[in-house]
């Protein structure tokens, strides 16, 4: 749109007119005169969102970044209109959707600094009240911050080898939920969180894991996997492995790697044993 034209054209009336009387413009009459490319609803739409002189088009502050979230979820996240209305900064709709997309998507790693404010803000406002406690936060969210909490900062979380009694509630509250409702059973293992639960199942409880030593087949299967899937993909390989886990096939792979780089034989190495041990890091699917 030739925005400029449009702005200056208007503005030679009296500009407290346009203020006041967006509707009263003859939009038909001036895109017909003045931008005879664009259609009357075209130049409503860029003088409205773009060009009127209240629109606030000044950098973003912090504070009004954060009001403007716990706004947006008052009304989850939806009905723009009405959240740029309550923000009361002059700002668009669209302007809102912008600035609140910008600071909510994608992830974004945690610094020491923000767990610190975190674990402040949660001791402050105690573990229920997580806008007031996002609000402690640059762009974070309350669910950003439930989920921080209760998956890594709350002290209360137990790290380390799993006890005996820990794995009979897990099996317990497994057969009670069944598979998948984490949320469900943690609360039955206390300490741990659901993906520690799940990670626990799923690499050493379940029936459907398989510990026998890894056979030469199975080997020469997992090579030609990761040849055709990629190294780090252990999910969807440990789906064509008949039993395997993720864990065990991204272990095993270590160990044929480390195999071939010595020249050495192939030697079996207890599945069981290396699945005990404490999953280091998050492998992708």
């Amino acid at each position: 749109m030739q925005s400029n034209q449009l702005l200056d054209t208007v503005l030679e009336k009296d500009s407290q007119y346009f203020l006041i009387n967006v509707e009263g413009l003859d939009w038909c009459e001036l895109s017909k005169q003045y931008v005879q490319n664009k259609t009357p609803e075209e130049c409503i739409i860029q003088w409205t969102t773009h060009e009127h002189p209240s629109i606030n088009k000044s950098e973003w502050t912090a504070a009004e970044t954060r009001k403007l979230r716990q706004i947006a979820s008052r009304h989850n996240n939806r009905n723009w209109q009405r959240i740029a209305t309550e923000l009361n900064t002059n700002r668009t709709a669209a302007d809102c959707f912008k600035q609140w997309n910008k600071q909510t998507s994608g992830p974004r790693k945690w610094t020491k600094e923000e767990d610190e404010i975190l674990a402040r803000a949660v001791d402050l406002y105690g573990e229920k009240n997580w806008q007031q406690i996002a609000g402690c936060l640059e762009n974070r969210s309350g669910q950003q911050c439930l989920h921080r909490w209760t998956k890594t900062m709350n002290p209360a979380i137990r790290r380390g080898r799993w006890k005996s009694e820990e794995d009979e509630a897990l099996k317990n509250a497994v057969n009670m939920y069944g598979v998948g409702n984490w949320v469900k059973i943690q609360k039955f293992v206390l300490g741990r969180t659901d993906v520690q639960c799940r990670e626990r199942w799923m690499n050493v409880l379940s029936p459907s894991v398989k510990k026998d030593p890894w056979t030469e087949e199975e080997d020469k299967e997992e090579k030609r996997l990761v040849g055709l899937i990629g190294v780090g993909k252990w999910s969807k390989i440990s789906a064509e492995m008949n039993g395997r886990t993720d864990n065990q096939c991204w272990r095993r792979y270590k160990v044929l790697i480390k195999q071939d780089d010595e020249g050495e034989s192939t030697t079996n190495t207890p599945s069981e044993n290396e699945s005990e041990k404490n999953l280091k890091g998050q492998h992708s699917s």
